[in-house]
């Protein structure tokens, strides 16, 4: 999770600001991915294999991950910074994160995972 949420606040601050993102921002939004990320799952019977979902990529293209990165950053009312939420945004929806069929379909069928849940032992991907 980490590296992902760091890959997009890098491409962020490269095409998107003009300067960087204050680590305190990054922190809020690792903290919401953790929470977010990765609590569901889907048995994709044409391609036999369970996915697990929500991926991060598909968390920066919606709103939700902001709202509850806004819990952590800095103070009660200190609003996320839209700056941030428009340039993770954009680059998360030109990335493939932009929803689908296929998410509302996983979102309807897939299962909260459990920590000790047999998925994670049995070795089956992430989603991509």
């Amino acid at each position: 999770i980490d590296q992902v949420i760091d890959k997009f606040v890098k491409q962020a601050e490269e095409e998107e600001l003009e300067k960087e993102m204050r680590q305190e921002g990054v922190k809020a939004l690792k903290i919401a991915a953790y929470k977010m990320a990765y609590r569901k799952k889907y048995y994709d019977m044409a391609n036999d294999k369970i996915v697990i979902f929500p991926s991060v990529t598909k968390l920066l293209a919606g709103i939700e991950i902001y709202e509850e990165a806004e819990k952590y950053y800095y103070e009660d009312g200190d609003d996320y910074p839209l700056k941030y939420i428009a340039a993770l945004r954009g680059i998360a929806l030109v990335s493939g994160g932009a929803p689908d069929e296929e998410d509302e379909k996983m979102e309807s069928m897939g299962t909260d995972i459990e920590a000790n849940d047999e998925v994670f032992a049995t070795g089956d991907s992430f989603e991509p």
